[in-house]
């Protein structure tokens, strides 16, 4: 009769983290990634698998990008390299007022590509092996924004992959309405960014680095050259020209006053870019 007794409540116990477990997200709560696009673990989006219930198209999910220095709408479907953008992902329901919601960025590798920044109640956690942004929190109406950094030119077509939860916020998971999986795919935007001839050795380092960073360029047309670092939010840190007259170049960085993150480097010659990423610790 005891071992009766101390089994209900453990029941109740059980069934109670299984309604809320996922309330500060599924990755950082145990529930993998549940975008529905490549990395995704267990159940494909938010329903099933111990989470809510079977996926509908009754809740509708979709996302929008602005580039924040402009305040440009992205309407063609392009993005610009090295431009930080806020992401806007609106998931939808007839009848419910708050919502969850996972998203990634990948390549056409279906590897990670740009950079994730979370907004006010999320947070960027690995899962799947990708970086996914998530909610932390329940989020009250339907839209919230994150940003998202792109990458250096080169990279190619960048799809966000995502899954929305609509909930009815009553501390259960009756009435919770998970979205069918949602992605689209953004080009790379490269027309008006020539490559530095491709004859030219480029290479920055250490990488990652410290308090020097060396940026060093052979078999390099005589001329001026432009070497410019940007942080994630696309803003020049640094930027000095320097001239080659005999193929060859090495300048070092002083990078002492900058904290420690990822940076972009990018070498300019008439208009023709070279852009490497870098870290510091």
């Amino acid at each position: 009769m005891k071992k009766k007794l101390l089994l209900f409540p453990l029941v109740l116990s059980l069934g109670y983290f299984t309604l809320v477990s996922y309330n500060a997200g599924p990755a950082g709560s145990g529930g993998g990634n549940r975008t529905g696009g490549p990395g995704s673990t267990g159940a494909a989006t938010c329903g099933g698998g111990g989470c809510h219930s079977a996926a509908s198209a009754a809740t509708t999910v979709a996302i929008t990008m602005k580039d924040v220095a402009t305040g440009a709408a992205v309407t063609d479907g392009k993005y610009k390299p090295l431009r930080t953008y806020e992401v806007t992902i609106s998931v939808s329901h007839a009848s419910n007022s708050s919502f969850g919601f996972q998203c990634e960025v990948l390549g056409a590798d279906n590897n990670d590509i740009g950079v994730l920044t979370a907004g006010a109640g999320q947070a960027v956690r690995t899962s799947g092996g990708k970086k996914v942004v998530e909610h932390t929190s329940r989020i009250s109406g339907s839209t919230t924004t994150f940003t998202w950094t792109s990458p250096a030119a080169g990279a190619g077509t960048a799809t966000f992959y995502a899954a929305g939860n609509s909930v009815n916020a009553d501390g259960g998971t009756s009435g919770d309405s998970p979205s069918l999986p949602y992605s689209v795919a953004f080009s790379e935007n490269n027309t008006s960014v020539g490559t530095v001839d491709n004859a030219v050795d480029i290479v920055s380092y250490p990488n990652p680095f410290s308090s020097t960073l060396n940026v060093k360029l052979d078999n390099a047309a005589s001329g001026a050259y432009t070497i410019s670092a940007f942080d994630l939010r696309g803003k020049v840190i640094y930027q000095s020209t320097e001239q080659v007259t005999n193929g060859k170049l090495e300048t070092s960085i002083n990078t002492y006053k900058w904290a420690a993150s990822t940076y972009f480097i990018q070498v300019d010659k008439d208009g023709q870019k070279h852009t490497s990423t870098v870290v510091k610790y």
